[in-house]
């Protein structure tokens, strides 16, 4: 398969569902195969991104994985950290920082399905401090965007939105009742309309079939984004999930971001949260499917520092770029 998606060709569902269903024996092979893939595409380059949980709890969505979510009782957790949005003081520092560190994006995350009209606002202006205060491209996750909202974003500066599929089509009703994934759709096609460059991407581990995962990386094919962050389920304590997925494996880690890497070749595919916790020492072999990783921690659980992440990556003989 590589050599066709080298000259060109796009891997057919039947091939990707080979991939996830290949046996431990072929796991080697598979990852030669994708890793000529991607250093084809992208050297031995690496590029690392930092977040701020930029406003934290306040959400009504019933999303069975996350911490933040509702409960059935329609009130928040108390042992979730619960605050408004930051201040653009705030969020410049966290820029220069991550700039400082040599991150390649500074991620800004908030909780909710969208931001309410006066802290969308209030974010938008805050950006033009970020902005005077650091030069370091500027990604946001800030739930649901229309047209409207699409057209200010591009025009505070910013040029990357996150908004995830997480699951495919077919699975995402049971992860969620609050929203749809044809809701996550719009606002990808609206950003796309904007002109901005997307990133959408996946948990693993949520209780979804090798079809499931399929159809979602063809889903991203489909919607051509330009960045897939893939995350491994981490089991949050007091939610529906909690306890109730089977056990991810370190294979099927590896053949998930081989799959994403095949079906989308050119795209960036990131190494999202969950990578310690799932792949610990393996994670130099995740790099040959990766060009990308978080580093520094994530929304909702913590994560190995930038500096780790970066020896980590000049150690397996990647460039830190």
């Amino acid at each position: 398969m590589a050599r066709r998606l080298l000259a060109g060709a796009a891997a057919s569902r039947n091939e990707l569902l080979a991939v996830v269903d290949a046996p431990r024996r072929q796991l080697g092979a598979l990852l030669a195969a994708t890793r000529r893939v991607r250093e084809a595409h992208f050297g031995r380059d690496v590029r690392l991104q930092v977040l701020v949980n930029a406003r934290s709890g306040q959400c009504g969505q019933d999303c069975g994985y996350c911490a933040q979510r509702k409960t059935e009782r329609g009130v928040e957790r108390p042992d979730v950290v619960r605050y408004p949005l930051l201040d653009a003081a705030a969020l410049a520092r966290g820029a220069v920082t991550a700039r400082e560190l040599g991150a390649d994006r500074y991620c800004i995350v908030t909780s909710g399905r969208q931001l309410p009209r006066r802290a969308f606002e209030r974010l938008l202006d805050s950006l033009q401090h970020v902005r005077e205060a650091s030069d370091i491209p500027l990604c946001l996750s800030i739930g649901e965007l229309d047209d409207e909202r699409a057209s200010a974003v591009r025009q505070s500066g910013a040029r990357w939105i996150n908004h995830n599929l997480n699951t495919s089509a077919r699975y995402y009703p049971s992860l969620c009742s609050t929203h749809t994934q044809a809701d996550r759709v719009a606002t990808l096609r609206a950003a796309g309309r904007q002109r901005l460059s997307r990133c959408s991407g996946v948990i693993i581990g949520v209780g979804e079939t090798n079809a499931d995962l399929v159809d979602v990386a063809l889903s991203l094919r489909e919607l051509d984004v330009d960045a897939i962050p893939v995350n491994f389920y981490c089991s949050i304590p007091h939610t529906p999930l909690a306890g109730r997925t089977p056990r991810l494996t370190l294979e099927r880690c590896l053949k998930a971001l081989c799959l994403f890497r095949l079906a989308n070749p050119t795209k960036q595919i990131r190494l999202s949260a969950g990578r310690e916790r799932h792949l610990g020492d393996a994670q130099p072999l995740a790099l040959g499917a990766v060009d990308s990783l978080f580093a520094g921690g994530y929304l909702s659980v913590g994560g190995e520092n930038y500096e780790s992440t970066c020896r980590m990556v000049r150690a397996a003989g990647y460039r830190v770029v």
